[in-house]
């Protein structure tokens, strides 16, 4: 593999590294909601966190 398909590879998968951190953060985000007795707030987190999930499989850009 060359340089610039290494460099290429990396620049692909720091989106989805992002989006992995970041949907873990939403769920635990989530899970305190939940805690806290915010139903709409926890539901509203499950969404954004199956989207970042998704992201985080190269579903969305």
């Amino acid at each position: 593999m060359s340089d610039m398909d290494s460099m290429r590879t990396k620049m692909e998968q720091e989106p989805i590294d992002e989006a992995r951190e970041i949907a873990a953060a939403i769920r635990e985000l989530q899970a305190r909601a939940k805690r806290a007795g915010l139903a709409m707030t926890a539901y509203m987190l499950e969404m954004a966190g199956l989207t970042a999930e998704e992201a985080a499989r190269g579903g969305e850009k």
